[in-house]
């Protein structure tokens, strides 16, 4: 090949890779398929290592890495502003009533994303020791273009197709958290089953590169995670705001029976609850002097017992005590009537 075609194709691997770097985290923003660029990058970084290796090669992945360092970075403290937020909620009077649904779900999203991240700078960690780290004033330096330590680490040890599992396993605990996740991020959350490659993931990847090249593509990696959390962290920030959170426009407190009417020995049914039956506004109901605490699915108490066998006019007191939408505690008490007839 021509010198200056040469340079004029490095110059083309550069600016691919330079834009994936710099533009990634819009693109995910505007919830472009995560596998599409995920192949988009592989194949921009399988098709560079097939040319011989240079300067101009690993400063083309020292970029890429740059970028995604700096994705992982801004969005690392977008999401700590965010669990600061949700904390925030879960003691302000408005919106403490989430706090029993969304906090567990959001610890859980947390706890998945730190073990991932660890999983992953442990890897890079262990890929500039094949590759001969050293620090040097303070500075750390390795053979970037050292491809033996990429094969000896991801191909003859394995660690390859592990991080094909930790990544799919990461990929099935988001969305088991909770069951609107899986029908949020199904589509657009990392994939990288077997199904999706040709070959394997290990040769998709880390087939024929240097260090800087791995070390980039797991930076990479790591991005997607930082950026995952983020969208599954909005999500329930969204959930449990109180402009979105459900409170009706009037709340008011409703209780229902079954019949009116009912034979000696017949089951008379009370239904108690708020508005729509929805449980945002903290319901607490008394039946009968029996008290309920509503689940937060549905914020409704259900109260069953035989009717006497004495014919006859009966009563059942019902007091609900609530929160209206402006935060005020609010109650009322009603006397459910009934008959037994003969």
């Amino acid at each position: 090949m021509h010198p200056l075609q040469r340079r004029g194709r490095e110059r083309g691997y550069f600016s691919i890779l330079t834009f994936i770097a710099r533009f990634y985290f819009y693109l995910d923003e505007n919830k472009i398929s995560m596998q599409r660029l995920i192949a988009f990058i592989s194949f921009a970084i399988i098709f560079s290592s097939c040319s011989n290796k240079s300067k101009s090669d690993l400063a083309i992945f020292k970029t890429a890495a740059i970028g995604f360092e700096q994705s992982i970075i801004s969005t690392s403290s977008s999401n700590e502003y965010i669990y600061h937020a949700l904390d925030d909620r879960w003691h302000n009077p408005r919106t403490t009533v989430f706090g029993p649904i969304w906090q567990p779900k959001t610890a859980l999203i947390k706890e998945i994303n730190e073990k991932m991240s660890n999983y992953i700078e442990s890897l890079a960690k262990q890929l500039k020791q094949k590759a001969g780290l050293k620090t040097e004033n303070g500075r750390e330096r390795f053979e970037e273009d050292n491809e033996d330590a990429v094969t000896s680490l991801f191909v003859t040890q394995g660690k390859g197709r592990e991080l094909q599992g930790k990544l799919n396993q990461y990929r099935n605990d988001m969305l088991a958290i909770d069951p609107e996740f899986l029908r949020e991020f199904e589509q657009v959350i990392i994939d990288v089953s077997d199904s999706n490659y040709k070959s394997s993931f290990t040769n998709n990847y880390f087939h024929d590169i240097p260090v800087a090249g791995a070390f980039a593509l797991l930076k990479r990696f790591e991005s997607v995670t930082k950026i995952t959390e983020n969208n599954f962290l909005r999500f329930c920030l969204s959930k449990t705001s109180y402009s979105g959170c459900g409170f009706m426009t009037r709340v008011q407190a409703i209780v229902s029976q079954n019949s009116n009417y009912l034979k000696g020995g017949d089951k008379i049914e009370i239904t108690a609850g708020i508005g729509s039956f929805y449980a945002a506004a903290s319901p607490k109901i008394t039946i009968n002097n029996k008290v309920f605490k509503p689940g937060y699915i549905d914020g409704v108490a259900k109260y069953e017992l035989k009717t006497p066998l004495k014919a006859g006019k009966y009563i059942i007191p019902v007091k609900v005590e609530f929160t209206d939408e402006s935060g005020r505690k609010l109650y009322m008490e009603k006397r459910v009537e009934y008959t037994v007839i003969e």
